[in-house]
């Protein structure tokens, strides 16, 4: 059988995009929260007191549909980014250094 060490790159890389795939997945599951979301704050600011036309539950769902559509373009834009970007990433959490093509079980014996 033949035996192939992962290198450093390559396991910075299917780290970075497995990343990417856990917030792309969160993201589109926020964004199936949305509509729930957007139909109670209709409701509630169509149903309200002409006198009273901001209370308590228009406040909070106008709040939870903007909080929860910032998070969602967020962790849509981070889900980019780790998956375009993945030699940038890198960087960021393993510092650049020489070494980056030798298996990453060769480095761990060298420390």
């Amino acid at each position: 059988m033949l035996e192939r060490s992962i290198t450093k790159t390559e396991f910075v890389r299917i780290l970075s995009r497995a990343f990417a795939v856990y917030l792309l997945v969160w993201g589109l599951s926020d964004c199936l929260t949305l509509p729930e979301l957007i139909y109670s704050f209709l409701k509630y600011f169509e149903g309200g007191s002409v006198l009273a036309r901001h209370d308590y539950w228009t406040n909070y769902y106008l709040f939870r549909v903007i909080s929860e559509s910032i998070r969602t373009v967020v962790l849509l834009t981070f889900s980019v980014i780790f998956w375009k970007n993945w030699k940038t990433v890198g960087r960021l959490f393993m510092g650049s250094d020489d070494n980056s093509e030798a298996p990453l079980d060769s480095q761990a014996s060298e420390v």
